[in-house]
């Protein structure tokens, strides 16, 4: 793949987090690994007894299963008849735990994200 020049005018965004990546150009490789454990209370009053760990929950101990073939998707020809990308404004509110926005190409992307979420409701 022929790397190329790429030129974006305005972007806004609000934020990227946790893993994510905000690409401008072409890419080779994007490998991104997250983990994330959530503890939401219904009244936020924490203590250390709520202290949560990534070896306590079978999620984060297993193995990822890459799919051996790719899925079936409708291709379509892409003619990179220039040495550069032209974007005039981007417009982004956020992105998080492993996602990927790009302005350009990539040759492969490999992306692992795993999220243990609790929900604390009074009475409960």
């Amino acid at each position: 793949m022929n790397n190329r020049t790429a030129i974006v005018n305005t972007i806004y965004t609000t934020a990227i987090s946790n893993s994510s990546i905000f690409s401008i150009g072409d890419t080779n490789i994007i490998n991104q690994k997250s983990k994330a454990i959530a503890l939401q209370k219904e009244v936020a009053n924490f203590k250390q007894s709520d202290n949560l760990y990534f070896k306590d929950y079978d999620i984060f101990k297993k193995k990822t299963v890459w799919l051996n073939k790719p899925p079936l998707v409708n291709h379509y020809k892409v003619c990179h008849g220039t040495d550069t990308i032209h974007v005039d404004q981007i417009n982004l509110t956020a992105l998080s735990l492993s996602s990927v926005f790009q302005v350009g190409s990539a040759l492969n992307i490999s992306a692992d994200s795993r999220l243990k979420h609790f929900r604390i409701l009074q009475g409960h």
